[in-house]
């Protein structure tokens, strides 16, 4: 999880440099052409090692629904980016992490442990000191897609635990793609879009799409590997790694706040998962 967070962190520069490019570039294009990237890639691959049968899997419905939830939560972020802006949208998509506690004891039969749940909620704390929420303006559809998009992403990540257990990662990140093509080719018969209109802007985006097909693959293994509770936990060194990029290129400082926001995301979310920390049973008398 934390090489994927590295990957989407680099993802997510060179699209925001795509967009800073080309203002007008719709954010539901940009991501359009990065998972159509990661669908290339899957299938070029594929034909190379001479597994194209391998990636169609075993069919099962939790595959599909990994790629609509995981699509739908995509478009819904980047509709509340746009109603709300980014900090906002970031802090309340960061529910994912909870929804993913309440729900794992129920769809993965895994229970969370007390570290994991201080680990979830002190990373959301440092998110909200970090990007400072007004949480009073005029757009609570806003906030309501910000939510639904970290509800949708938890499902999403319950479905690569439930189809990961009979599937390669490769053929996961296959259905998320292909089931996300479809989503946006839907999407794209009520909205208008704006396509990239330099070499610039395609370059920024085709490079999103290649660091996404790895990221997936780390994401994918994750959820297959280890417990949902810890990798949601573990994924709030992406937002950390967000900023890092954001100040490093963009020049974006924030204030003294947002650091200490900083410290208590990479404390709780990426160093106490990684604490063997067993419950005191107490001596016999």
């Amino acid at each position: 999880m934390i090489i994927a967070s590295f990957l989407f962190a680099a993802m997510a520069g060179f699209v925001n440099a795509a967009l800073l490019h080309e203002p007008q570039l719709s954010a539901l294009v940009a991501s359009f052409i990065r998972i159509v990237v990661n669908l290339l890639i899957l299938i070029f691959v594929a034909l190379h090692t001479h597994d194209l049968r391998g990636l169609a899997g075993d069919f099962r419905l939790s595959l599909w629904l990994r790629g609509v939830f995981g699509s739908m939560s995509l478009i819904c972020s980047f509709a509340a980016i746009k109603a709300i802006g980014m900090g906002e949208a970031a802090f309340l998509h960061a529910s994912n992490g909870v929804f993913v506690a309440l729900l794992s004891p129920v769809l993965l039969k895994q229970r969370n442990n007390l570290k994991s749940w201080i680990a979830i909620l002190g990373s959301i704390a440092g998110l909200y000191l970090l990007y400072q929420p007004r949480l009073d303006d005029a757009h609570p559809w806003g906030r309501a897609l910000a939510v639904t998009s970290g509800l949708l992403a938890s499902l999403a990540y319950m479905m690569i635990a439930f189809a990961g257990r009979t599937n390669k990662p490769s053929t996961v990140v296959f259905y998320f793609c292909a089931a996300g093509t479809a989503v946006h080719l839907i999407g794209f018969s009520f909205i208008e879009v704006t396509w990239p209109a330099t070499s610039t802007g395609w370059s920024y985006l085709i490079a999103a799409g290649v660091l996404a097909s790895a990221a997936q693959i780390f994401l994918t293994r994750s959820y297959q590997t280890g417990l949902a509770s810890t990798n949601a936990a573990t994924s709030y060194l992406l937002p950390v790694l967000n900023l890092l990029i954001s100040v490093s290129i963009f020049g974006n400082l924030p204030d003294p706040a947002g650091w200490l926001g900083v410290s208590i995301v990479l404390i709780c979310g990426v160093l106490l998962p990684l604490v063997k920390w067993r419950p005191r049973l107490g001596s016999a008398p």
